[in-house]
Order: C-alpha cells, then sequence, then structure tokens
C-alpha cells in the first residue's frame, strides 16, 4: 500500500517522509505531477539547470585534497594581483 497525505484548504499537500526519500526531494525541490488517462499521477523531481550541468561534469570530476585547493586558490590569488 502506498503512502496517504491530506490536501490542505489551499491545495497544498505534504510529501510523505518515504516519497521524498524516494525521489531525493528536498525543501525547495520542484515537482511536476502527470495524470494518465486511468486516473493516476506520476510525480516526478524536475532537475533543475544546475543538477543537469553537475551530472554532465561527474564523469570528470575528481577529489581534490586541501592541500591541493590551498595551492589552487593561492595560485588564482598570485595571478589576480599580477594583473
Amino acid at each position: 500500500m502506498g503512502s496517504h497525505a491530506t490536501i490542505g484548504e489551499d491545495g497544498s499537500v505534504a510529501v510523505p517522509d518515504d516519497v521524498r526519500r524516494a525521489l531525493g526531494l528536498k525543501a525547495g525541490d520542484r515537482v511536476e505531477f502527470t495524470v494518465s488517462d486511468r486516473g493516476r499521477v506520476e510525480i516526478r523531481r524536475v532537475k533543475q539547470p544546475f543538477d543537469r550541468l553537475a551530472g554532465l561534469l561527474s564523469d570528470y570530476a575528481r577529489p581534490v585534497s586541501d592541500e591541493d585547493r590551498a595551492r589552487l586558490i593561492g595560485e588564482a590569488i598570485g595571478r589576480k594581483g599580477r594583473e
């Protein structure tokens, strides 16, 4: 059996915890509702443009150590000072 929720006076519905977890939803996320011919409703998370970009770049991302991060920031600051 699925989760249950109550529709508020203003039409709002609180998405149950288990559904939010399953969809990876958090406060401020946008969702899309699709209604089938049979009256079934599908809810899905609407990815924001940054989410799409992060997904594309994830294949190229690599962890950066704190030491490397500090070195790179220092180099960037040094370049900025010489401009």
